[in-house]
């Protein structure tokens, strides 16, 4: 059923937001779904639907021989953090437990420019949260992402890297053994891009999202304004998620601070176990009907 959600992101002049009106008000029977196309896509897409499929079809084949699944939100249990905010994900390519999106998350995002003290500080404070059972979620790129991930994993705790690339397509390159370790011990890798896509600047804007969807608070250990660590802080914030930044920090779009000691964790970790979401109103669907 996957293969029907990538088609029709293929499709004209529609996007997450209506796609996700459209499977919600059939309650996803795709019988149903398939059966009344003609009020969602244009005629010429209506046309080339059944190359859309098929085309899906073997992108996931592809990724499947690569050792990469595929969960979208036609399966019933597809995780529901990742519909809960403007832009919703409809589907991601993954690797490991995918099941680790469900348990209570804390992104640890930042800057690529670090020094050795910011990088230590990151493997703390990650290490402390995953002594807690808390999952760490970050991108993979060198800098803090990569220190967070590496925090967590050396304390057994569990990670999930968000990429901006395909799968196979690790980004940085030099971070292909901390993808790796990541997974040895059981933690998850997701994309939204197939298994060979590159990264571009767009991609890395779209991934941020992710982070910001996965996660129930947000760390920024280091990033000023200007930042791209700012697209998933916006994002985090706009859904009324906990964002703070590390006492040392001075971005002034982030009003929490924290210490790196016992009390400053506790409070982020409980924030984000008991966070309350602001749900965004989709055009066309009665909010109940979305769980």
């Amino acid at each position: 059923m996957d293969k029907y959600v990538i088609a029709l992101l293929k499709c004209k002049g529609i996007g997450n937001v209506k796609i996700l009106n459209y499977i919600l008000k059939y309650n996803k029977n795709i019988n149903d779904i398939l059966n009344n196309l003609t009020d969602l896509i244009n005629s010429d897409d209506l046309k080339s639907f059944n190359n859309y499929v098929y085309e899906a079809e073997n992108e996931i084949i592809n990724n499947r021989k690569n050792g990469i699944n595929i969960i979208s939100v036609l399966n019933d249990n597809y995780p529901t953090k990742l519909l809960l905010i403007k832009d919703p994900i409809l589907y991601l390519y993954y690797k490991g437990n995918i099941s680790l999106i469900n348990n209570t998350s804390i992104a640890i995002i930042g800057s690529r420019k670090t020094s050795s003290e910011d990088e230590l500080l990151t493997r703390e404070v990650a290490k402390k949260i995953s002594i807690q059972g808390i999952t760490i979620v970050s991108g993979l790129a060198i800098g803090i992402d990569a220190n967070a991930h590496i925090g967590s994993y050396n304390e057994v705790g569990k990670t999930i890297a968000v990429l901006p690339s395909g799968l196979n397509n690790i980004v940085p390159s030099t971070n292909k053994n901390i993808a790796d370790k990541i997974l040895n011990n059981g933690g998850l890798i997701v994309s939204e891009y197939s298994f060979n896509v590159a990264a571009t600047k767009y991609t890395f804007v779209k991934r941020d999202r992710i982070q910001a969807a996965i996660s129930d608070a947000v760390i920024v250990i280091k990033a000023d304004e200007k930042s791209g660590t700012m697209n998933a802080v916006k994002i985090a914030q706009s859904s009324n998620k906990y964002v703070t930044q590390h006492s040392e920090n001075k971005n002034k779009l982030i009003s929490n601070v924290f210490e790196n000691n016992f009390e400053g964790i506790l409070k982020i970790i409980n924030m984000a176990k008991n966070q309350i979401y602001i749900i965004h109103e989709k055009e066309s669907y009665e909010q109940e009907s979305l769980f």
